[in-house]
């Protein structure tokens, strides 16, 4: 696979386990019966600290509610990323110009009560 896209001088690639609920879900992520899922994300940031806001910030902008960031790592080469997942290294070797986030597998899940 490609190498990484590049980044800034004090930047890096960090992939995060991020848990999540509907909220509003502007993009339509979750079909009707699902309350939320879990997945990777992988994003470019200058540390741990800028990661995490990084991703709760993309996930709050679509309606997301993040419930866990978690297994929060940099990532030195696409085979680390591969690693993790391999829909995620595929979304990163295809990264829209200006964008700083991408997805993984997402892995939904059912509410135990009220959504």
């Amino acid at each position: 696979m490609n190498a990484l896209p590049a980044v800034g001088e004090d930047e890096a690639w960090w992939v995060a386990m991020v848990t999540f609920e509907k909220g509003e879900d502007s993009l339509g992520l979750l079909a009707p019966p699902y309350q939320g899922a879990v997945g990777w994300l992988a994003g470019v940031a200058g540390d741990e600290d800028a990661a995490e806001d990084l991703f709760r910030a993309a996930l709050g902008e679509i309606g997301l509610i993040v419930l866990e960031v978690g297994d929060l790592e940099e990532v030195g080469s696409m085979a680390d990323i591969e690693d993790v997942d391999e829909h995620l290294a595929l979304n990163v070797a295809k990264l829209e110009p200006g964008k700083r986030t991408v997805w993984g597998e997402l892995f939904p899940y059912l509410a135990d009560g009220e959504a």
